[in-house]
């Protein structure tokens, strides 16, 4: 979000567009499952004593922050376009 911030107060809108689209593939639902699986392997390879049970809501909070980020793109992009700064 500071990145989206700093991007469009200096208008770059190279960096503007890279920093969207990391988020956008940061935030993607398949690869916050990806990181919690390994999170989830990671502690249990360390401390065998816990059982990590995989949740459903996860997922929801993934689609979530996914939805979110890429709205406020969309926000950012259109406050632009009608400043005529892009």
């Amino acid at each position: 979000m500071l990145g989206m911030f700093l991007a469009k107060h200096y208008n770059n809108i190279y960096l503007l567009i890279l920093i969207i689209l990391i988020g956008i593939w940061f935030f993607y639902p398949t690869y916050q499952n990806y990181l919690l699986n390994e999170r989830m392997k990671y502690w249990e390879n360390k401390y065998p004593e816990l059982k990590n049970t995989s949740n459903k809501d996860y997922n929801n909070q993934n689609y979530f922050f996914w939805y979110i980020w890429i709205l406020i793109s969309v926000i950012i992009i259109i406050r632009l376009k009608l400043k005529k700064q892009i």
